[in-house]
């Protein structure tokens, strides 16, 4: 799923992109793929392809936040895990 999201804040519109993504597990071995690198890829797929639609030029300054959110299905307690990747 994805969302485009606008809130108004101070009379300010700001603009994000959500990725949300439900996984049944995050075990690499089952899922053939390494689970962070791919929402990694994902993301930046989100912000490239805000070229020429929210953006155009070079104008990067006009790029949009994107967050990546994945839900994990099946874990057992003690395993739930927390990865950022940010740059304000």
């Amino acid at each position: 799923m994805l969302y485009s999201m606008r809130l108004r804040q101070k009379l300010v519109n700001a603009y994000a992109f959500i990725n949300f993504e439900a996984q049944k597990t995050f075990s690499e071995s089952t899922l053939k793929y390494i689970l962070m690198k791919r929402a990694v890829f994902y993301g930046t797929r989100l912000i490239s392809a805000q070229k020429e639609t929210e953006f155009s030029g070079s104008n990067y300054s006009e790029v949009k936040k994107v967050y990546t959110i994945l839900d994990m299905h099946g874990i057992s307690h003690g395993q739930e895990h927390h990865q950022s990747l940010s740059h304000d």
